[in-house]
């Protein structure tokens, strides 16, 4: 129907816009924790690209060996299980060719492993999404919760309705999203314009509000690994990589709660700058306080460097602040060599 009006064409393809519009904070999201460190051109070639390819082919492939025994041995067959049943279309199809029990149980598993990565990933980013805490990996139970209340949701749908129930309502799912989209875009491209300029659009630091909760709110040791996680790790590997673009030798020993920019040197002294977290008693300002908090501790996120200092608490520390410390620590090194 390449040069015949027909609404199908209309339809479905506004159904797969408006599909793929309501999956992207998950898909975007989901890729996004995998494609960290990678560059733009690493992104478009692998994610854009190559499954694009994949579809193109896949289309030709299926689509064309389709139409072809349709029009020919098949004499319509496949057409007629289109027409009565969709779910079953590939299969009729896979009749067709040797081995069709061996294909047809080979395809039940692909489809079966679609769906569940698809429900998987879908889950981890809502769990992620509605945590309490905004936590890179949210609670066990509460990806069980999500994943099961999709179930629902879908098997309601399909029952209530069939395909056009569930067509329907990722229509109306994806039409406020799509707004939201077209403001993110301007932003993705406000912020790689500033990127290639070498501005940074964030601020420096954070809101005083914040900068209060950082020095009297106890903080967790959870609390003080996610913020090692979102801005001592950036900064260190922001570091790590100018230090490797500039022929300097350096590594980054990264651990399960702390990191460590090493610099080894010629002469045996080593430069590293180590981030960690440690507790200490918490602080009080009256005697009614110190009774109270004489068991109790908090944790900070601490720097230990190779000057031989103390360790300094750097808690509340943005990225920028980070990367201009490790640079005042390693400009006192060199000149120390």
């Amino acid at each position: 129907y390449a040069y015949e009006p027909r609404a199908w064409l209309a339809d479905w393809t506004l159904f797969y816009w408006s599909w793929w519009i309501a999956w992207s904070p998950f898909v975007g999201m989901f890729i996004a924790r995998i494609s960290r460190g990678r560059s733009v051109r690493e992104f478009v070639i692998s994610v854009l690209t190559v499954p694009t390819a994949f579809t193109f082919l896949w289309m030709t492939v299926f689509g064309n060996s389709a139409m072809s025994l349709d029009m020919g041995i098949a004499q319509g067959a496949i057409s007629d299980a289109v027409r009565a049943d969709l779910s079953t279309a590939l299969f009729e199809f896979l009749d067709y060719f040797p081995l069709p029990t061996l294909t047809s149980i080979l395809a039940i598993a692909l489809v079966m492993v679609f769906f569940v990565t698809s429900a998987d990933s879908g889950a981890l980013i809502l769990a992620n999404l509605s945590s309490a805490h905004n936590d890179e990996d949210a609670p066990g139970w509460m990806r069980i919760y999500w994943a099961v209340l999709l179930a629902l949701v879908s098997s309601s749908l399909l029952l209530a309705g069939g395909l056009s129930a569930l067509q329907t309502a990722t229509l109306v799912a994806a039409l406020p999203f799509g707004i939201i989209l077209l403001l993110m875009g301007a932003g993705l491209v406000r912020q790689m314009n500033a990127d290639l300029r070498g501005e940074v659009i964030e601020q420096a630091a954070p809101h005083l509000g914040a900068r209060l909760r950082f020095i009297f709110a106890p903080a967790s040791r959870e609390q003080i690994i996610r913020q090692i996680n979102q801005t001592a790790c950036p900064a260190l590997e922001e570091v790590y990589v100018a230090l490797s673009a500039n022929a300097e030798f350096a590594q980054l020993d990264r651990q399960e709660d702390e990191i460590t920019l090493i610099i080894d040197n010629e002469k045996g002294t080593s430069f590293y700058y180590r981030v960690s977290p440690r507790s200490r008693p918490r602080p009080a300002l009256t005697a009614s306080e110190a009774r109270q908090n004489r068991r109790l501790n908090e944790w900070r996120m601490v720097v230990n460097s190779s000057d031989g200092k103390r360790a300094r608490d750097i808690t509340g520390f943005t990225r920028e602040q980070i990367v201009s410390d490790v640079l005042e620590h390693l400009q006192r090194w060199r000149a120390a060599l």
